[in-house]
């Protein structure tokens, strides 16, 4: 069976992550001989569910349990979804996966080192796609979208996970793992003509 491939997309909240997966998955579909499986974390999971409320304000976690959780539902969606489809041979296509918590958990507060040690057994992907957009650019794209901002949708918090997801890419990279930084204040197409690039080296 040929192997898998494990593509993470990762960004500030408004840089496009989820477009670009459905895109990338488009592609996949359309003009490839793989099948693609999109998913997403937080998942809607039992873990993932639960994360989903406290974003969503209706409960409350300690920064350092939420960081926790974060990862638990990581592990279960690694075996309960990601690991099966790479095993099939699919292109897996997650809009966000670790380095999410190592901006996002580390902005708040949380240590980064000890991040790394509670998401030690995910296995990275096989290439994380970063859509670079400024902050102020992400709110306004999420204020046009009409939906109300989540408790990491604000300018001032999305300038620290951005300056934290930076140190969080030069980590990753250091061990070893691949990141490609794309521009995403690009249109929507010349960003997903990167993105599908980097697929087909892959492929």
């Amino acid at each position: 069976m040929t192997d898998g491939l494990f593509v993470a997309f990762e960004g500030l909240d408004g840089a496009g992550t989820t477009t670009q997966a459905r895109r990338a998955a488009a592609f996949v579909a359309d003009e490839t001989d793989r099948s693609p499986a999109r998913s997403a974390e937080p998942t809607d999971g039992p873990v993932g569910t639960q994360i989903r409320r406290c974003l969503e304000g209706e409960i409350e976690f300690d920064p350092e349990t939420l960081a926790l959780l974060f990862a638990a539902d990581r592990l279960d969606h690694l075996h309960r979804e990601i690991e099966p489809r790479l095993e099939a041979g699919d292109v897996v296509l997650v809009d966000r996966y670790s380095l999410s918590s190592f901006a996002y958990q580390r902005a708040d507060g949380v240590d980064a080192d000890w991040l790394r040690t509670i998401n030690a057994r995910a296995r990275p992907p096989d290439v994380t796609v970063f859509l670079d957009v400024p902050p102020a650019v992400c709110v306004e794209r999420i204020t046009a979208d009409g939906r109300g901002a989540d408790r990491f949708e604000r300018v001032e918090t999305l300038e620290a996970v951005d300056a934290a997801y930076r140190e969080a890419i030069d980590a990753e990279r250091e061990a070893g793992n691949d990141v490609r930084v794309v521009d995403g204040t690009q249109s929507e197409n010349a960003v997903a003509d990167e993105v599908t690039a980097t697929i087909e080296r892959f492929l």
